[in-house]
């Protein structure tokens, strides 16, 4: 296919909205719905449970992106086209606000609650973010609270707090021009916060106005591949959020299966975690059945490749070789020694019709 040929295919199978992929949405593995995409949709485009009939009144805004727990939901190719024209300019700091806000930014966004954390985290690795929380109009902003500040809680885990302070900047200055006395110190924003404990993240969203009431394959590319490459080249620890292992596991299999993202597997002697793949939605701690998955927990980490967990004390069946949940007398797993109950009683009762 020639060049041109291969720009109009792109053009003709470019999906202009996001993509919902229900094999790794969280209700597909457990009891208790998630209705997150649901309650955020303005157009009603994602029902309750979690179904789209038709994603012609999508207007793409990306905010079912954001609030997904498990990324099940990827943002479109136009969202990505432009967080690339973010990162490219000429200034190392980057003025991001809202389109209805009454700012003059240097870009502005449909809503800021609907960048996620990792595309936010991203741009910081090439441009400093002045994040403008200026009240933008008829906006609900109890609703932009609880969304744009569980995406600067995990933004601010993620750098760490001098990173973050050197690479983000929030201001809320009601002035219509950007001045640099507009923008808070950001030592004193995250003073009582530093640790993002619940009343540091309490007090972080006290003092935020808004929030009190090639190198780039633009094909399905996800945000956390961009950032593994950014934080390849860094080489600096990062914060992420990965399963706690408290106990012995024996590799029954049941976290690898409950897990939306595919993020664990099992190795030959080892539970193996793919970082870049791992959301903390905690899914392996409620299907662990000897509760070793106490919950999540943060680690330092330099990149996002796959790392092991805890060792594997597995206990097979002496019959069929499955990996048995816990041992018995005899060294078989309850199907195994069902069947050889029932190969006892047959055998007892052929004796017994033969004599």
């Amino acid at each position: 296919m020639s060049i041109f040929g291969g720009m109009i295919w792109g053009k003709l199978t470019e999906l202009p909205h996001p993509e919902l992929n229900r094999d790794s949405c969280i209700n597909t593995h457990r009891r208790h719905g998630c209705t997150a995409c649901a309650d955020v949709c303005p157009h009603q485009v994602i029902d309750r449970d979690h179904k789209v009939a038709s994603w012609s009144a999508c207007t793409d805004c990306q905010r079912c992106v954001a609030v997904c727990p498990t990324r099940a939901i990827t943002p479109s190719q136009r969202f990505m086209e432009q967080l690339v024209q973010l990162r490219s300019g000429e200034e190392e700091r980057l003025w991001l606000g809202c389109e209805r806000s009454q700012r003059e930014n240097d870009r502005s966004w449909d809503c800021l609650c609907s960048l996620p954390w990792e595309a936010l985290a991203w741009l910081s690795f090439h441009r400093v973010l002045i994040l403008d929380l200026a009240p933008c109009g008829d906006c609900d902003q109890t609703q932009c609270r609880d969304r744009l500040g569980e995406q600067l809680q995990e933004l601010y885990r993620f750098l760490g707090s001098q990173r973050f302070q050197s690479r983000v900047v929030l201001a809320h200055s009601d002035d219509t021009q950007p001045r640099p006395s507009s923008v808070i110190s950001r030592r004193e924003l995250f003073q009582q916060g530093a640790e993002l404990t619940k009343n540091g993240a309490e007090s972080l969203l006290r003092q935020m106005p808004l929030l009190r009431t090639g190198e780039l394959n633009l094909d399905g590319v996800s945000l956390r591949s961009l950032l593994h490459k950014e934080m390849k080249r860094s080489n600096d620890c990062f914060t992420w959020q990965v399963p706690a292992i408290a106990g012995s596991c024996n590799g029954c299999g049941d976290c690898v299966k409950r897990c939306p993202t595919r993020a664990l597997r099992l190795g030959e002697q080892a539970l193996v975690l793919d970082i870049s793949r791992c959301t903390g939605c905690r899914g392996c701690a409620g299907a662990c059945p000897k509760g070793c998955i106490t919950g999540i927990h943060s680690v330092e980490i330099t990149d996002l490749s796959p790392v092991k967990l805890v060792g594997i004390e597995r206990l097979l069946c002496a019959r069929c070789g499955k990996v048995m949940r816990k041992s018995t007398h005899n060294g078989l797993c309850p199907e195994c020694q069902r069947i050889r109950m029932q190969e006892a009683l047959r055998q007892r009762n052929k004796e017994e019709e033969t004599t």
